[in-house]
């Protein structure tokens, strides 16, 4: 009673600290990681370039004994870029290895300041209430042609994931500047965005950077007309991680949007590629845009909805389903992001589907708790009611069976009229045939009402060994009156001894039910043939009628419980279904088989098999 108040209270705890804490977002990232990861990259370009300067760049450019790229050479391969027909050239100057006070640096700004194409991207500069003192001198001759590369400390931190592009009252930032320039009807989604802290940000879709047009720095400078750069946007920028200023260390190195989740910055990716990247995703429009919060609520009650469905299968199949369901949404997720650019939130999904699987869970084991004892409490009741009646069964057949074994000694006292003339004669053998029979139904009875306690009971002990041929003869000797009286011969045959590993007492009740059986269907003056003899290691025995016969459909059913052949020549003819379901029970309980082979018209042969004793 107490577990759903109990479950409700846990629920709305989980509730509040997934909504209360930064759970959701670390939740929402990790399956925003998983949905970038396999998403494919449908999208191609041939719009931007990246002039890539490493470790090698560096000691071609400068010499082997070089650490960092000089003034000089980066002049060098700014000056090679302008000599192509690139659309726009922007070089990223790191302040960890250029400081922006140098007077070197002047070359680079003069440069700006005649070819329009250049544009100097910086790190860590800001206005402050638009006024310019945080620039340096050095560099407000080419103000306008100075532009934001940071990528924000909360992005190291993290996940690149909310790419800021433009913020007010700020430099402007590279990539909103370079799309103004190739693609100004873009911004206008851009400049609508709403704004944080007066932020505009997108999140990156995935762009393989394997796929941009990559260029290494020396190459550019040995031959400018040989690498490609006409008509592309042209992003030059370090692919070497720096150590040397803490502050400043994401200016060559940032954590990317498709990096493991504090995994160390020196595993990232350059700046320069997530610039590239970014400009990529505003020219071809493909960031990803989040849907209204209507469609995310629909989605939730969606993934509720399902989850509750699949607690009408197994639990088993049920955790599978839960399971599968969630690797093919993701999937499904990576497909919607990468072809329509559409971001779904799943943190919250996957908060109702837990809640809700666990809950189905909980449901489902009630449920089946209750139907257990309910089915328990059943079958104990028809347990305690099947003993009662089959108490009373065994007691009526006890006490009638008493009734009619004295009827019949009275009768047989009476022997002489057997030879009295005439109808008297004929209702003494009627008389005594009717209690034989009644003997043989009421046996049946008492057998079928014994099994409970059978069935209860160990398998009785087989490993004794019974002479067969002794065991028939005591039963054949019941029946030497009531063969007499329906004018049946019998015939045994077999050699004798013949020794068998099996109980003795239900080995005389199957032959007994066996050739009652074939007395009860053959036809006055027919035989009735037992026939025992050893096959390998086995003692088979064989009792053969010349009664109705029984078609080959109904072999298997004669030895169901209560089953009796549908046919008028056996149906007329008075039993209780019982006989031949009791033998093949008896039968594997001791370990034997039991068979027919019969067709209609050509009697019926049943065969009995056991364990020979060595």
């Amino acid at each position: 009673m107490l577990l759903a108040p109990f479950g409700a209270v846990m629920a709305a705890a989980l509730m509040y600290v997934f909504y209360a804490s930064p759970l959701r977002n670390r939740i929402e990232n990790k399956l925003y990681d998983i949905r970038i990861r396999v998403s494919p990259t449908f999208v191609k370009t041939s719009d931007v370039a990246v002039i890539a300067i490493d470790d090698a760049s560096i000691a071609a450019l400068d010499g082997p004994q070089a650490t960092d790229l000089s003034f000089d050479a980066l002049r060098r391969v700014t000056a090679a870029a302008l000599q192509t027909r690139a659309k726009a050239v922007a070089v990223l100057i790191p302040p960890q290895l250029f400081s922006y006070r140098d007077p070197q640096i002047t070359w680079t700004v003069g440069l700006a300041q005649r070819d329009r194409r250049l544009f100097l991207g910086t790190f860590d500069l800001t206005t402050k209430n638009g006024a310019d003192d945080a620039i340096p001198e050095v560099l407000r001759p080419a103000l306008d042609r100075t532009v934001k590369a940071d990528i924000d400390r909360w992005f190291r931190r993290e996940i690149v994931r909310d790419f800021v592009v433009k913020q007010d009252k700020e430099l402007p930032y590279l990539p909103y500047v370079l799309t103004q320039l190739a693609a100004p009807g873009r911004l206008a989604e851009v400049d609508a965005l709403p704004k944080v802290d007066g932020k505009s940000t997108v999140k990156l879709n995935y762009f393989d950077p394997g796929l941009l047009h990559q260029v290494r720095a020396e190459d550019l400078v040995k031959n400018p007309d040989a690498v490609g750069l006409d008509d592309r946007i042209v992003i030059i920028g370090y692919t070497t991680y720096r150590r040397w200023t803490a502050h400043f260390r994401e200016a060559t190195l940032v954590n990317s949007p498709w990096q493991v989740d504090g995994e160390d910055v020196e595993k990232g990716m350059p700046v320069v590629h997530v610039q590239a990247v970014a400009l990529v995703n505003l020219l071809r429009g493909i960031w990803l845009h989040p849907v209204p919060t209507w469609v995310n609520v629909l989605h939730v009650l969606l993934l509720a909805g399902a989850t509750l469905l699949i607690w009408r299968f197994s639990v088993g199949f049920a955790a599978f389903l839960f399971i599968g369901g969630w690797s093919l949404l993701l999937l499904v997720h990576a497909l919607v992001i990468a072809g329509l650019s559409i971001y779904v939130p799943l943190a919250d999904g996957a908060l109702v589907s837990s809640l809700t699987m666990v809950g189905g869970a909980l449901w489902r084991l009630s449920v089946e708790g209750r139907l257990r004892a309910l089915h328990e409490a059943r079958a104990s009741s028809e347990a305690e009611l099947a003993a009662v009646q089959d108490r009373f069964l065994n007691r009526f057949a006890f006490e009638l069976a008493a009734i009619n074994g004295k009827a019949r000694a009275a009768l047989e006292r009476h022997a002489a009229l057997k030879e009295a003339p005439g109808p008297m004669r004929e209702a003494f053998v009627r008389a005594l045939g009717s209690c034989e029979e009644l003997d043989d139904y009421l046996l049946g009875i008492q057998q079928f009402a014994s099994l409970p306690s059978l069935q209860g009971a160990a398998a009785p002990e087989t490993e004794l060994s019974i002479d067969v041929m002794d065991v028939i003869d005591k039963v054949l000797c019941q029946f030497e009156s009531r063969l007499s009286e329906a004018r049946l011969t019998i015939a045994l045959h077999g050699d004798r001894p013949l020794f068998a590993v099996a109980d003795r007492t239900l080995t005389s009740q199957i032959v007994y039910n066996l050739v009652s059986n074939a007395a009860k269907y053959s036809p006055a003056g027919a035989a009735i043939t037992v026939h025992v003899a050893r096959e390998g290691s086995r003692i088979v025995i064989r009792v053969k009628d010349e009664g109705p016969g029984i078609a080959t459909e109904f072999h298997e059913r004669i030895f169901e419980k209560f089953y009796r052949v549908k046919d008028d020549r056996v149906y007329k003819l008075k039993g209780h279904g019982l006989g031949l379901y009791l033998s093949r029970y008896f039968a594997n309980q001791i370990g034997a088989t039991i068979a027919v082979r019969s067709s209609p018209g050509h009697g019926a042969e049943f065969t009995l098999s056991l364990k020979g004793a060595p």
